[in-house]
């Protein structure tokens, strides 16, 4: 091979390393908000449910003191959130930087190997060889039997063929 064809390869395989860069960047947001959003809903589920079992089981004198309870379980889905979704997004957030770092460190050594390909001759000189051989043309002629017309004979003036 070549080097430019090497240098060609190596670049096309940087650009894709970048692109799946930001892709797998892109997912792994997506990928860590939809898991936040499960973990709170889940959480204002389990909320909602206990609300309900508390209400029904309350009686007329806890009624009053119900809306302050409530504002306690209100803040409550802020803390489950805070505590579910910290550790799970602190684990994926250390996949997603273990990848990353895998991935510079193989764009890296791609770039080095591209430096190192870019300081040698793309190709060899070219040099002029006078034992080298042309090729001749063959030369056809057509109509040699007809005879010459007016338009024959200045035409062979032109191109001084005699």
């Amino acid at each position: 091979m070549s080097a430019t064809t090497i240098l060609n390869e190596i670049l096309q395989k940087l650009s894709a390393l970048t692109k799946e860069d930001e892709a797998q960047v892109e997912l792994s947001n997506q990928e860590v908000s939809e898991e936040v959003v499960e973990a709170v809903s889940e959480a204002v589920e389990e909320v909602q449910e206990e609300t309900t079992e508390l209400s029904e089981e309350a009686a007329p004198e806890q009624m009053e003191a119900a809306p302050e309870a409530s504002e306690e379980v209100e803040a409550e889905p802020q803390s489950l959130e805070a505590v579910v979704s910290s550790e799970e997004l602190q684990n994926e957030l250390d996949q997603v930087k273990a990848e990353l770092s895998a991935l510079k460190a193989e764009k890296q050594n791609l770039s080095e190997q591209v430096s190192e390909l870019s300081k040698a001759p793309a190709a060899a000189p070219i040099k002029h060889d006078p034992e080298a051989k042309t090729e001749t043309k063959m030369k056809f002629s057509y109509g040699q039997n007809k005879p010459t017309t007016t338009l024959d004979r200045v035409m062979a003036r032109i191109t001084n063929n005699k």
